[in-house]
């Protein structure tokens, strides 16, 4: 399982146990996975998914 299926199921489990900390914890890793596959103009492999993810980790962490 990839690492974006892997986001998706966990983000459809935080919204069926309306875990609100999680569920907007993952709309955030969302949007930021989805502006980055627009600037690529195409699906972001699996290495800059993992990029993406440290870019907002690196932001939240300031």
């Amino acid at each position: 399982m990839g690492l974006e299926a892997r986001l998706l199921q966990d983000y459809t489990g935080a919204m069926k146990s309306r875990d609100k900390i999680a569920l907007e914890t993952l709309r955030m890793i969302r949007a930021a996975m989805k502006n980055a596959s627009l600037e690529k103009r195409g699906a972001p492999g699996e290495d800059e998914v993992s990029a993406v993810l440290a870019r907002e980790v690196k932001k939240k962490l300031r």
